[in-house]
């Protein structure tokens, strides 16, 4: 592992030098796919939940924010499991995990 060490902390540094690229091209490609699949996905649950007699924005927004705890501490859990297990530092994983979040947030996954 020690022998390793050096070969991922230069893998790191270069994936930190072109990291501030992925943004842009996940926006691009979202404005992209946004012609061809347009709308909001709804699961048939969530169809039955805008059935109640609650107001819709309500709605959305709570189901926004539950899925938003449930991906970020996922997310996160995720990272602190590879940052124990490879010699990888804690902030690129930590940078990682809230480019991967934003990616997620993008795509309404």
């Amino acid at each position: 592992m020690e022998a390793f060490t050096p070969v991922v902390e230069n893998w790191q540094g270069d994936m930190e030098e072109w990291m501030w690229i992925l943004p842009f091209v996940v926006l691009i490609r979202a404005c992209f796919q946004s012609f061809v699949y347009s709308g909001i996905p709804f699961t048939t649950s969530e169809l039955k939940l805008t059935m109640l007699p609650h107001e819709r924005s309500h709605l959305l927004s709570h189901l926004a924010m539950d899925r938003a705890v449930r991906q970020t501490t996922a997310i996160f859990a995720f990272a602190l499991l590879i940052g124990g297990v490879t010699p990888l530092s804690y902030s690129f994983l930590f940078k990682a995990s809230l480019l991967y979040q934003g990616i997620l947030r993008q795509y309404g996954r």
